[in-house]
C-alpha cells in the first residue's frame, strides 16, 4: 500500500454528533478563535469523558525563546498525521495526544524527543465545510523531553555533551540525562 499524502476525512459527522460545543463561546469562532475563557484543563484528567478522536495533521510548536519577547518566538512543525484530539459528542476537547520522535546517529546513539500536553482546551465541530482549517481550535501546555537511550552511553560525543550540561544546569538535572 502506497501513501499519497492525503488522509481520507469523514465529511459528514459520525453517528452520535451532537456538536454546540465550538458555538458555546462568544469569542471562540474563527478566524480567530480566544479560547482563552475555558480552563486549562490538566490532560487525560478527563479521559473517561472521549467519545471520538481526529487526527492533527502538521503538529506545529511554538515558544519565546526570550520569554516576554514576542520576536524571539521560534516555531517547529512535527511530523505530519502523529498526533490526536480527543473529544465528546460535543466537541470539548478533553485530551491531546503529542509527538515523539528518535534519531539513531553513529555518533550519538539514540535520542528522542517527546512533547507532553500538561493542560489543554479547545473545540472541535465536525460539520464545518472547510475541515483542513475550521475543524478544531485549541491550546496546550507542554513540556518538552530528550533523552538517550542505552546505546548513547559508550559514545565518546554522549560524554562531552553530559559534561557541558553538568556545567551548566543542577546535579540533578544532570541525572535525568543519563539513560
Amino acid at each position: 500500500m502506497t501513501y499519497d499524502g492525503k488522509i481520507p476525512v469523514n465529511k459528514v459527522p459520525v453517528p452520535g454528533w451532537t456538536g454546540g460545543f465550538s458555538s458555546s463561546g462568544p469569542h471562540f469562532s474563527y478566524p480567530e478563535p480566544d479560547l482563552s475563557g475555558l480552563p486549562l484543563l490538566d490532560n487525560l484528567a478527563k479521559i473517561g469523558k472521549l467519545e471520538r478522536q481526529v487526527h492533527v495533521l502538521w503538529p506545529e510548536f511554538s515558544w519565546e525563546t526570550v520569554p516576554g519577547d514576542p520576536e524571539s518566538r521560534c516555531f517547529q512543525m512535527f511530523a505530519p498525521d502523529i498526533s490526536r484530539a480527543g473529544y465528546d459528542a460535543a466537541g470539548r476537547i478533553w485530551a491531546i495526544i503529542c509527538p515523539q520522535q528518535g534519531a539513531a546517529s553513529p555518533a550519538l546513539g539514540s535520542l528522542n524527543i517527546e512533547v507532553t500536553v500538561t493542560g489543554q482546551r479547545g473545540w472541535v465541530d465536525e460539520t464545518v465545510e472547510h475541515r483542513d482549517y475550521d475543524l478544531l481550535a485549541a491550546d496546550m501546555t507542554v513540556t518538552g523531553k530528550v533523552w538517550f537511550g542505552p546505546s548513547a552511553q559508550d559514545k565518546p560525543a554522549y560524554t562531552v555533551l553530559k559534561d557541558l550540561l553538568a556545567a551548566v544546569i543542577s546535579p540533578q538535572e544532570v541525572a535525568r540525562v543519563e539513560c
